[in-house]
């Protein structure tokens, strides 16, 4: 939740509570302190202090994960540890203020709630109060999710070095895992008038840390051991075999204002691009002249970078045993894709033949949409009974491999006598469900 959790909060008739950073004796002593309380408040659960960055001369506060299907009581758990107030950070999570010296609060823990930054109508107390107190973070994580959680979040910016690391390389790390993002997700987000979320186009390949670093090429006996400083987390992040001056190069020619603005925030990320990496990879002034280049003037990515880019994908897939799972899932994805691009292409045709505008054209190429199937036999249009979903759709069916229509006056002379049909079942659902036209119908 961030260490200045409470300094940007509030609770009625009680002042901020005041949670300076933390020396290192300070923040050893309270993380072994709360270790043992939680392992007693969750018998036979695992406690975990997530690893800190090394070399830190201070500290926010100490971050804890729990392995539990319990739900957290916050009330709870905050008096348990002896807590002055605690703060919900979402299904989970909480944040603790106790007493820096590891005392007990005299009272019982007050909810404090986030005021909402500068802007917001409610802001915290101007009364700091005097105790100096910890912020203890913790979080409960399904068994399943542990594992992976704890390797995520730990050394502070990992997550998002990870992150920063595979992302022009076609992967994705969130904390659900390691997945491979389908070419075709990036490029679709570039097409007008193209609906996909990130879910259709990213294929799940591991959530177990020991399996992912494998494949990273990342040694997991250095992680376990631990780092005794910045140069030696960075050197064994740049071990990775997907960190190379092609790549690095081409991620900071990729790199978009949204990266740039996170690398200013999170100095942990910036100095390891910016600082750290061009060193180790022996890059001088003229290092943009290397064998992938992209001008410009010229599309991300680079053919020599989209040819790495499925080098690694297929990698990955015999590497997890992905095939079958990525086949079906990037065959389903194309068909929406190519659905929608067909959706775009019929779409003036059913303007003309209806005389449909706006809403009223949407409302019929909806339609189009959710109830046009194609025979198994001879790939024959004709209406379903029963509206399928939008993702679904089989209209893909009437384009050619060249994404054109590969028949423009059948399918014109089929809209011509099918369109009214389909509009008159498409209102029917609509008003169906409440049998209220009052209510304005909603897109499923």
């Amino acid at each position: 939740m961030g260490g200045s959790a409470f300094l940007q909060a509030s609770a009625e008739g009680h002042p901020t509570l005041h949670t300076p950073r933390m020396t290192p004796e300070i923040y050893s002593a309270r993380k072994a302190q709360y270790s043992a309380a939680l392992r007693s408040y969750f018998p036979g659960c695992e406690v975990v202090a997530l690893k800190e960055a090394p070399e830190k001369s201070d500290y926010v506060d100490v971050d804890f994960m729990v392995r539990t299907d319990r739900n957290l009581d916050l009330k709870g758990i905050a008096d348990f540890l002896g807590g002055a107030g605690v703060i919900g950070g979402g299904a989970g999570r909480c944040s603790v203020a106790l007493p820096q010296d590891g005392s007990r609060s005299p009272h019982s823990a007050v909810f404090y709630k986030a005021t909402g930054g500068p802007g917001s109508k409610k802001q915290a107390s101007s009364e700091i109060a005097e105790e100096k107190y910890a912020q203890i973070d913790i979080e409960l994580v399904r068994p399943s999710m542990f594992e992976w959680h704890t390797f995520y979040a730990s050394y502070g910016d990992l997550a998002g070095l990870l992150g920063a690391i595979v992302h022009n390389i076609g992967f994705t790390v969130s904390d659900r895992g390691l997945y491979l993002r389908f070419q075709e997700l990036d490029e679709a987000k570039q097409i007008q008038g193209v609906r996909v979320n990130n879910e259709e186009g990213l294929l799940f390949l591991s959530k177990k840390p020991e399996e992912v670093m494998g494949f990273l090429g990342l040694s997991p006996e250095k992680y376990e051991a631990g780092f005794d400083s910045m140069k030696d987390f960075y050197t064994w992040l740049a071990e990775s075999r997907l960190v190379t001056a092609d790549i690095h190069i081409q991620s900071k020619r990729k790199n978009t204002s949204r990266q740039r603005q996170k690398e200013r925030k999170r100095t942990t990320i910036g100095n390891f691009f910016e600082e750290f990496l061009p060193v180790y990879l022996n890059l001088d002034d003229d290092h943009d002249d290397t064998s992938i280049t992209a001008g410009d003037d010229v599309s991300w990515p680079p053919p020599a970078m989209k040819k790495l880019r499925q080098q690694y994908a297929e990698e990955a897939l015999q590497f997890f045993n992905k095939r079958s799972a990525y086949e079906l899932q990037h065959s389903t994805l194309m068909d929406w894709i190519r659905s929608q691009k067909c959706e775009q292409l019929i779409k003036p045709i059913v303007a003309e033949v209806s005389g449909k505008k706006e809403r009223k054209l949407a409302e019929v190429v909806r339609a189009f949409r959710r109830r046009v199937k194609f025979s198994a036999d001879d790939n024959e249009p004709y209406i379903a009974d029963v509206a399928h979903s939008d993702q679904e759709s089989e209209l893909c069916q009437w384009l050619d491999s060249a994404d054109s229509l590969r028949d423009v006056g059948a399918v014109r002379a089929w809209v011509e006598a099918h369109w009214e049909k389909l509009k008159e079942l498409e209102r029917r659902e609509e008003i169906h469900p409440s049998q209220d036209r009052s209510v304005e119908p909603k897109d499923k």
